[in-house]
C-alpha cells in the first residue's frame, strides 16, 4: 500500500499501475489458494460434492 501512496504524492503514474497490477496479481492468488483450501477442507461436506461435480 505504501508504494502506490508514495507514488500518488510524487505522480509517478508508471508506478501507479504497476502497484495497481501487483495488488490484482495479489487478489487472484489468494482467491486460487483460497478456493483449494476450500475444496480440501469441505470435500466431506454433501452439498459442496454435489455442486462441485456439476
Amino acid at each position: 500500500m505504501y508504494l502506490a501512496q508514495d507514488a500518488r504524492q510524487l505522480l509517478r503514474t508508471d508506478v501507479i499501475v504497476l502497484a495497481i497490477v501487483l495488488y490484482a496479481l495479489a487478489g487472484l492468488l489468494a482467491d486460487l489458494l483460497t478456493r483449494l483450501i476450500e475444496r480440501r477442507v469441505l470435500r466431506w461436506h454433501p452439498h459442496y460434492r454435489r455442486s462441485a461435480s456439476r
